[in-house]
């Protein structure tokens, strides 16, 4: 019970913290900070569409949250779904274009299961080459992703999967089948309620969990730690792929080079933010997803520059990092032992 509260307050605690810092940012800017909270809040949930748009923000972000949690859950730190976003729209674009002459509905079931492959494929290879070689996958996926967005930049740019038309962003060729939007909310909660009951109670997340704790001891008692570590990076791997394939199937309807860019490091910091509790991950992904929405609001109606919620941004996932409840938990905790009264 105070693991689920704790991931519901220190989120909280964390968002009120940056917008404390980021409001002395805009008083330093002459800028009035109220003026810019209540634009966010506006711009976030102030009318139907507001929310349905934080909403389109959030879903992303959610998956991208389940993604890392189960990687790092499983000792795999995966800071490369954007590579991996990239890769399975990047398959996306090439199999639509391929297999054009596929009736519309095979085409789509392919296309789906042709990027989750790829973008599985992506993450496990980083994943193989930590478990064997002890290679630290966190370098190998900073510069997976740095080579995969510029060879997809180059190929909107110069393939056949480029648009020629395209002016102002490299972007591909439309894609001539998509995703509706009750759709991506359908399978969104689908992979969230599938997420929470295989962390929680089923055998491969609870071996997902030892493994992550103490590959050696998992394997002592019977676990298969090298298979377990890799389905782990090979799941969340897939899972990132899919919020990739829901932008450009969904949303886009065509890949553009950049579309990507910092949606992975908003994926962790929802997963900080929520402790890795299924509850805590939404709340997290819902701030974020509203950051984004009111953006749009907050440069419409105030003078302050829409940049300011990248400081937000940054400054929340510093304090979902530093976890200031986990710290003073563990203090507590201390001085208890030590006899000494912890206030």
């Amino acid at each position: 019970m105070k693991e689920k509260v704790l991931s519901i307050i220190s989120p909280i605690i964390a968002i009120f913290l940056a917008l404390i810092v980021v409001g002395v940012v805009v008083i330093c800017s002459d800028q009035n900070p109220l003026e810019a909270y209540a634009a966010l809040l506006k711009g976030s949930f102030g009318s139907v569409s507001n929310f349905m748009s934080t909403v389109r923000y959030t879903i992303p972000i959610l998956l991208l949250a389940i993604s890392f949690s189960i990687c790092e859950r499983g000792g795999y730190f995966n800071i490369g779904q954007e590579g991996q976003m990239f890769m399975a729209a990047l398959t996306a674009v090439a199999v639509n274009d391929s297999l054009r002459e596929l009736p519309k509905p095979l085409l789509l079931l392919v296309t789906i299961m042709a990027g989750v492959l790829v973008s599985a494929i992506i993450s496990v290879i980083p994943a193989v080459l930590k478990f064997y070689f002890g290679i630290n996958e966190a370098i190998l996926l900073v510069m997976m992703n740095y080579i995969i967005e510029l060879l997809v930049t180059y190929l909107m740019l110069y393939s056949r999967l480029a648009d020629s038309q395209a002016a102002a962003m490299p972007k591909s060729i439309p894609l001539s089948v998509s995703i509706s939007a009750p759709v991506l909310y359908i399978f969104t909660i689908f992979i969230f309620i599938g997420f929470t009951a295989v962390m929680k109670y089923s055998v491969l997340g609870y071996r997902i969990r030892i493994t992550g704790k103490n590959a050696a001891f998992a394997k002592a008692c019977g676990i298969p730690a090298a298979r377990t570590f890799l389905s782990s990076a090979l799941i969340g791997g897939g899972i990132a792929g899919v919020a990739g394939l829901f932008e450009v199937l969904g949303i886009y309807h065509v890949m553009f080079s950049n579309f990507a860019i910092g949606m992975g490091f908003m994926g962790i910091t929802a997963a900080l933010l929520g402790r890795h509790s299924p509850l805590g991950m939404m709340l997290g992904s819902l701030v974020l997803g509203a950051l984004q929405s009111g953006s749009v609001m907050l440069s419409t109606i105030t003078d302050v520059s829409p940049e300011i919620v990248q400081v937000v941004q940054g400054f929340v996932m510093f304090f979902a990092t530093v976890s200031f409840l986990y710290v003073w938990k563990k203090k507590k905790s201390h001085l208890r032992k030590s006899g000494r009264n912890p206030l």
